[in-house]
């Protein structure tokens, strides 16, 4: 039994070590993407709830709300939803509105979402408040062992979805205007 119990502690410890290099990886991946983008800002802290995110248009429409957020989500199940042998539920990137969520009109959301093209590579969302999302592939154990390849594995949707609000910016509040409320 106290074998046992020293093996626990040993894979408790090794479990900690990996969300603390997971968590590394995504504050310097945060600061790296906030010294290139001027528009959105990554909330470091948000890290360890298992997302970060980062807002744009924030007070949309008199409300506390931004009208669209993007980021990361289910990072409070690393590793398991980033490497494993059956991703079950895994890591994703979204583009979020807290604004649309507060839309009781799935009609209207609908119809924003047909608006607007997704990101490359993400599909409409059915969740209430998310536009679009997309689910990250497995990553091979090497390239999780490779924090280069794991800081791409994590920028590369984030990249595409601040690209795909630069250049939607403008459509994106026009279609939102004439949306809900």
């Amino acid at each position: 039994m106290l074998q046992n119990l020293k093996t626990f502690h040993k894979m408790e410890t090794g479990y900690e070590e990996i969300r603390s290099y997971i968590s590394d990886v995504l504050q310097e991946l945060a600061r790296y993407l906030n010294q290139q983008r001027s528009l959105l800002k990554f909330d470091e802290k948000t890290i360890k709830n298992g997302y970060l995110e980062a807002s744009d248009i924030l007070a949309w429409k008199g409300t506390e709300d931004a009208l669209v957020t993007i980021g990361l989500e289910g990072l409070e199940r690393t590793p398991d939803a980033i490497v494993g042998s059956s991703l079950a539920d895994p890591c994703r990137a979204y583009l979020y509105s807290r604004y649309c969520y507060s839309i009781n009109d799935d009609k209207a959301i609908d119809e924003l979402r047909h608006k607007l093209q997704s990101p490359q590579g993400f599909v409409a969302a059915r969740e209430r408040g998310y536009l679009f999302m997309k689910g990250l592939d497995e990553l091979p154990v090497k390239d999780f062992c490779n924090r280069q390849a794991l800081t791409k594995y994590f920028r590369e949707p984030l990249d595409l979805l601040a690209d795909w609000l630069t250049k939607n910016n403008e459509s994106l509040r026009r279609a939102a205007k004439v949306t809900g409320k």
